[in-house]
């Protein structure tokens, strides 16, 4: 199968695992017939763009859910299949694929594993793979920087977490589903596509990324205070 490869190089570790990539998919024999660097999204957008046109049918990303998450609008419903890199800190997306985080492994789950199809939650004209969210965990995510997430790994989330303890404050919130409809004061909501988000953090023990369902929860915390305890 012709392949179409996407590095995202400001991904923890996309600049140091783009050669190893593009050597291990072609030892296993899948066919890279274009492999592409990239530093910012529009680029990968654009290239993304460019295989469809072409009718490239496996179109391999690597980078964090960051990277995933800003092409899937692109690839919703459409005939061609991803491959999943996952060269980024929380790698939630590959966690709900059971991929593990190693090139190697990863390379031969694109070369031989199964086709999946997986649901993706819908905001009003945009599509999200992991979660969508407002509040403390909207606030973490603008202290998420790449040159700290290389550096520091998982243990970035502890400094950004500090960080959006000192911005969130709380705010109302209606909830509407097919239970019902709920209004609470809250610091946060989360609404959920798969099993887990901000890495190895699990909305819930029965959520799955194939299941037709969305999980929610919100944090029916007032303060800080009564959210830190």
């Amino acid at each position: 199968m012709s392949a179409h490869l996407f590095v995202n190089t400001k991904s923890r570790r996309g600049q140091d695992g783009f050669e190893p990539a593009v050597a291990e998919l072609k030892r296993l024999g899948v066919d890279v017939s274009e492999a592409t660097r990239f530093r910012e999204i529009p680029e990968m957008l654009n290239g993304i763009r460019r295989s469809i046109r072409a009718g490239c049918p496996l179109i391999i990303l690597g980078g964090g859910d960051g990277t995933f998450s800003s092409a899937v609008h692109l690839l919703a419903n459409r005939p061609v299949t991803l491959g999943v890199l996952p060269l980024g800190t929380g790698n939630s997306f590959a966690r709900d694929l059971d991929i593990p985080p190693d090139i190697p492994t990863a390379c031969q789950v694109i070369a031989e594993g199964r086709q999946v199809a997986v649901d993706m939650g819908r905001l009003n004209d945009d599509y999200f793979i992991n979660v969508a969210t407002i509040g403390l965990t909207t606030r973490i995510a603008s202290h998420l920087t790449n040159p700290m997430k290389r550096k520091f790994g998982q243990f970035v989330y502890v400094f950004a977490l500090t960080q959006a303890m000192r911005e969130v404050q709380p705010f109302r919130a209606t909830l509407r589903t097919e239970n019902g409809e709920t209004t609470f004061e809250t610091l946060q909501v989360v609404i959920g596509n798969g099993k887990y988000h901000a890495g190895p953090f699990r909305l819930s023990e029965t959520s799955s990324i194939t299941d037709g369902k969305l999980s929610l929860y919100a944090l029916q915390a007032k303060s800080k205070g009564a959210l830190i305890r």
